[in-house]
């Protein structure tokens, strides 16, 4: 009884030294390096603002600007991104637009004047869905593979991890107690892959982003989607 406690204490020991692939942050900043260097916003900050809400109501927040005292510094809004499940948190530095802070509910895409926003919006997804595929994928190698599983199946992975990580040994069995076959991850790995490979040419590491005044982040009602925040204008 007591070798059989201690087998299941080790198993249970493994899985848990196994959930090593802590890569949230360098898959954030690739997806975001990607956007900055290929997404191009053909607008300005207020013109964005004009499509987002009535004209009266923009006016009338401007003109009262500089007549207010206590000045709220962002909008932080969801607006619709054309599908039942997918919408856009919109934030605006609203000092950078000189505009008071509209109530909630107000928010909307106008008509084809807002096309290039529209546009972007679908840019951002694109890129986004391929990064999410990229993160299922360290999800499952999480649950059920060791590091040499994932060395074996996964090494574009390495490109995400610091030198020290076990990883690079490639030690260990090659995976656990997969949840479903091989057959059914391996086209998401490889698609994983080419997407990181990708997102390595735009060099993540020296991107500078400048931009304070509006920033777009995707939101859906899918278990375990993420969006970080991209910072467009």
């Amino acid at each position: 009884m007591g070798s059989e406690r201690k087998n299941l204490m080790a198993r249970h020991t493994r899985r848990k030294q196994a959930l090593t692939f802590e890569v949230g942050a360098p898959i954030n900043n690739m997806e975001c390096a990607v956007v900055y260097r290929t997404v191009t916003c053909g607008f300005t900050a207020m013109e964005m603002v004009r499509w987002l809400w009535p004209s009266e109501t923009v006016d009338t927040l401007r003109a009262a600007y500089p007549l207010a005292d206590s000045k709220s510094s962002y909008v932080n809004e969801y607006i619709g991104a054309g599908t039942p499940t997918l919408s856009c948190r919109i934030y605006i530095d609203l000092p950078s637009v000189a505009m008071l802070r509209p109530v909630e509910g107000l928010i909307r895409i106008g008509g084809s004047e807002a096309d290039p926003l529209v546009q972007v919006i679908h840019e951002l997804k694109a890129i986004n869905a391929r990064f999410n595929e990229v993160r299922s994928v360290v999800k499952w190698l999480n649950d059920y593979a060791t590091p040499g599983a994932a060395r074996f199946y996964c090494p574009w992975l390495g490109a995400l991890l610091p030198r020290e990580h076990a990883f690079h040994a490639g030690d260990g069995l090659r995976y656990k107690e997969p949840a479903f076959s091989m057959e059914a991850i391996t086209p998401m790995m490889r698609r994983a892959g080419a997407t990181v490979a990708g997102g390595l040419l735009a060099d993540p590491d020296n991107v500078d982003v400048p931009h304070t005044q509006v920033g777009i982040s995707l939101s859906c009602v899918l278990p375990d989607y993420y969006s970080p925040r991209f910072m467009l204008l």
